[in-house]
């Protein structure tokens, strides 16, 4: 008598007919059995597993206008769970109850229940509950001014004149609120170098200088630069 219970994920319950065996599985002739069938029952249970998994805290509602989350943290951030294999394998997180954060500025705290998903539950001293942290910031607003910049050569050579035209720049410079109100404090410089250039006019983009977070508005002003000789004096005659 063979019961085969390879693969099976439920009990096996079967009739099954006897027949006489040696201890090698061999018939045995001349053998009577008085009975002929047995009925075989084989409980088969599933394997109980643990698995780590993270929480994910579930959030409803928008922060007040102009605020937004900035992050979610939860203790704990892990919880170990137990079940059989089949329900383990598909279950990714455990969520917390929603957490409605509607209309809320700065930092929101619950104490949220853990919700484990159905043939789930926490392992042995693990948390049925989580407390969570949420923050919500102000919406970093970004502002747009155009400021005067004095145009400075760089490198001139000696005997050289120079003129620019023009000789005060406008940018359209971008940022953040607080960047841009330092910045209006400041004497913008548009540097241009000229190292090693002769007689002639030239055409540059000048280079500004800007603290971190604040950039140019596309297109750069250019400027025009003329390098020349100073005159040279002419010798009049003396008068006789």
């Amino acid at each position: 008598m063979i019961a085969d219970v390879d693969q099976l994920s439920a009990s096996y319950s079967s009739s099954l007919t006897l027949r006489p065996v040696d201890a090698a599985g061999q018939m045995v002739d001349g053998v009577t059995l008085s009975t002929l069938a047995v009925t075989v029952n084989i409980p088969v249970e599933p394997v109980v597993g643990i698995k780590l998994v993270p929480v994910q805290v579930q959030v409803t509602g928008l922060p007040a206008v102009g605020y937004r989350v900035i992050e979610i943290r939860s203790d704990p951030q892990l919880v170990n769970i137990t079940g059989n294999s089949g329900v383990l394998n598909d279950v990714v997180a455990v969520p917390t109850e929603a957490i409605d954060i509607g209309g809320s500025r700065g930092l929101v705290v619950r104490d949220v229940a853990l919700l484990f998903p159905d043939g789930t539950l926490p392992n042995r001293n693990e948390p049925r509950r989580a407390q969570v942290a949420i923050r919500i910031a102000p919406v970093a607003q970004v502002f747009q001014v155009a400021l005067p910049a004095q145009v400075e050569l760089q490198g001139l050579g000696n005997g050289l004149l120079a003129t620019t035209t023009p000789e005060v720049l406008i940018y359209n410079l971008t940022g953040s609120s607080t960047a841009i109100a330092d910045l209006g404090l400041q004497t913008l410089v548009a540097a241009v170098d000229v190292s090693g250039l002769g007689p002639g006019t030239y055409t540059f983009t000048p280079t500004l200088a800007l603290p971190e977070g604040v950039t140019i508005v596309a297109p750069s002003p250019q400027v025009t630069v003329t390098l020349a000789l100073p005159p040279t004096a002419v010798p009049r005659p003396l008068p006789t």
